[in-house]
């Protein structure tokens, strides 16, 4: 079997693979963004399920993990600033944060 060129349609890997800034973006910004959600996420899930079995220590808990997350927010809003202050592109119409 003769081998072709890679290209479109020859199912070779039709993705678009992040190069240069891109992949660090990727690497040291959104994947651990990723894993910090889904922490986020299975710690509510877990909250919930145990609704009827709190303590004033549970209180304080939820309420710094909520205070944490609004700094998050802020930092993330820094950050933009200062992507935007560095020369990176305006983020996509309708951010919450544009």
């Amino acid at each position: 079997m003769s081998e072709g060129p890679a290209g479109p349609g020859n199912g070779e890997d039709d993705a678009v693979r992040p190069t240069g800034a891109g992949r660090l973006v990727v690497r040291f910004f959104l994947l651990p963004l990723l894993v910090v959600g889904t922490a986020v996420g299975i710690f509510l899930v877990f909250s919930l399920m145990t609704f009827e079995r709190r303590s004033p220590r549970d209180y304080l808990a939820r309420d710094w993990l909520i205070g944490n997350i609004r700094i998050e927010s802020m930092h993330a809003a820094w950050y933009l600033d200062w992507a935007r202050a560095h020369g990176a592109p305006q983020p996509i119409s309708g951010s919450i944060y544009g």
